[in-house]
């Protein structure tokens, strides 16, 4: 506690595929590390001697880490060399603090998952905004284009991220089917609950939930097994006069579906259709999330929730919760 970004900016992050019997059947790419890609997104700062550079000082407390150089899957100016057909990417942003805007120059991509689940039905795209801890899944169609080079570009500094080379031939022939998936429907009249989080600054390196710091002594919120709950998380654009900041908000121990941003099921983002465990906010954006835990109760043992930009969940802007 309270070391977790100096740790994940150190090595200590990665990805897991899961997969199930439902998803091997699916007509998607799925030929690991030929066109099923994992895309691990870092950005980090040197020294002079090659090493990994983290300044803590006051403004990365508050405005999170900035690395100059980006990595991904640990690479500097990477490329890769793929099929003339479906190419899936499995995209993770594992940085502490920033937020990306993935494209492809020239290409609809069709998103067809989120964070822990795929979308019902794939959507056209020509962006995708991750902030820290959040997943997507894209395909980009690159048939026709053997010799030819494409770029995955961050839309949010104009970076080329990843240099895509169509080099070969499709072996095998891949579709993304109509539907994905079928997710769980919408059913508000089951809901007991509803939990409110107000994400806020109190200061210099005082980031709080609800007006508290984290304290592992204390547990925030009891949650009761199986139950359909709304949490409405809030972020708070005051605090030090006229600090307005980006947060978001991560859920430990299961999943949630967000019901509606500002108001609004319609300001929902196409990847955030499908089950999350994270969700961006944008200063005096208000959301809300149907959540159910359904394993793993302990009346003693807590899950966590926080702000998933590192310096701000190691600053406090954390809380605890059991399931009973």
């Amino acid at each position: 506690m309270g070391k977790t970004a100096t740790q994940v900016l150190m090595g200590l992050g990665g990805m897991i595929y899961i997969d199930d019997a439902h998803s091997l059947k699916l007509p998607l790419p799925k030929r690991y590390g030929v066109d099923d890609i994992p895309l691990v997104f870092q950005d980090r700062q040197f020294t002079k001697s090659g090493y990994f550079s983290y300044p803590k000082t006051m403004m990365t407390t508050m405005h999170g880490y900035r690395g100059d150089v980006l990595l991904v899957n640990g690479t500097v100016a990477p490329y890769m060399e793929a099929e003339a057909g479906l190419l899936r990417l499995r995209l993770l942003n594992a940085s502490n603090s920033r937020v990306y805007s993935f494209g492809i120059d020239g290409k609809v991509v069709k998103l067809i998952a989120g964070d822990n689940s795929f979308l019902e039905r794939a959507v056209d795209l020509n962006r995708v905004t991750l902030s820290p801890a959040e997943r997507a899944e894209v395909v980009v169609d690159l048939s026709g284009m053997q010799g030819k080079k494409v770029y995955l570009k961050d839309y949010q500094s104009g970076a080329k991220v990843l240099e895509i080379r169509v080099t070969k031939k499709a072996k095998v022939a891949s579709r993304v089917p109509t539907v994905l998936t079928k997710l769980e429907p919408l059913n508000l009249k089951k809901v007991v609950k509803r939990r409110e989080f107000t994400l806020s600054v109190a200061g210099p390196g005082r980031l709080l939930i609800n007006g508290k710091s984290m304290n592992p002594r204390r547990i925030d919120e009891v949650v009761k097994k199986g139950d359909y709950e709304i949490w409405e998380v809030y972020n708070e654009p005051m605090g030090m006069g006229m600090m307005r900041m980006v947060h978001n908000f991560h859920m430990h121990g299961g999943h949630f579906r967000v019901l509606s941003r500002n108001g609004s099921s319609k300001n929902v983002r196409a990847w955030e259709r499908g089950y999350k465990d994270t969700v961006m906010l944008e200063p005096s954006d208000r959301v809300e999330l149907l959540v159910r835990h359904t394993d793993y109760s302990n009346a003693k043992v807590p899950y966590m929730y926080h702000c998933h930009i590192l310096e701000h969940e190691d600053a406090g802007m954390m809380g605890q919760f059991t399931v009973v």
